[in-house]
């Protein structure tokens, strides 16, 4: 069982040393840890994508660890959910983990207090560019120049469309028919506590 999850940890992460980085800890530290894993271990190797809980080939009786359904996404950005700041895309900042079916997604940082306390500065949102958003929904607005900046959508039976703040001290953005931008809908969330 342990060379398995070690072949499984060379292929996502290249080699174990990469791994051991990744936690904080030397490779002699790893490889006893991978040995005789204790609980705070098993919930590292889950939240790094592996299942704890083995599969057992009757034929065998050999355990094999399962990979954890879900994705690495890049984050590519601080964005602000009060005022509007840059959108840099070249700046790749880590990784996160999300258990969402499409690979097709990036995250970004929540910076500023305008939609606190739903989302509260450092936490992560998981944006899916395809899917489509809908009244209520917490989006980030790409604005013209590239602006970007994380609010909730509201949509009028009309058709008109406005970003709202949770925190009441900023105020409501207009979106007008001939405006340039593009929504993107936050489809998943961590907050500092789950990281």
């Amino acid at each position: 069982m342990v060379e398995n999850l070690k072949n499984q940890i060379k292929t996502k992460f290249g080699t174990l040393n990469n791994f051991a980085e990744k936690l904080g800890i030397d490779n002699s530290t790893l490889n006893r840890k991978l040995i005789n894993p204790s609980n705070k271990f098993k919930l590292q190797l889950k939240e790094f994508g592996f299942f704890l809980e083995p599969n057992i080939n009757e034929e065998t009786m050999d355990a094999t660890i399962q990979p954890a359904p879900g994705s690495w996404y890049k984050i590519v950005s601080r964005i602000t959910t009060g005022g509007e700041m840059p959108y840099e895309q070249k700046d790749i900042i880590g990784e996160a983990f999300f258990n969402y079916p499409s690979k097709e997604c990036f995250c970004v940082i929540v910076t500023g207090d305008a939609m606190a306390p739903k989302l509260l500065q450092g936490d992560i949102l998981l944006i899916d560019p395809y899917e489509q958003t809908f009244s209520g929904d917490i989006v980030v607005a790409q604005m013209e120049a590239g602006r970007m900046i994380i609010k909730k959508l509201q949509i009028t039976e009309d058709g008109t469309k406005s970003l709202h703040s949770i925190n009441p001290a900023h105020p409501v953005i207009y979106l007008q028919e001939n405006d340039r931008y593009k929504l993107y809908r936050a489809v998943q969330k961590q907050t500092i506590e789950q990281i």
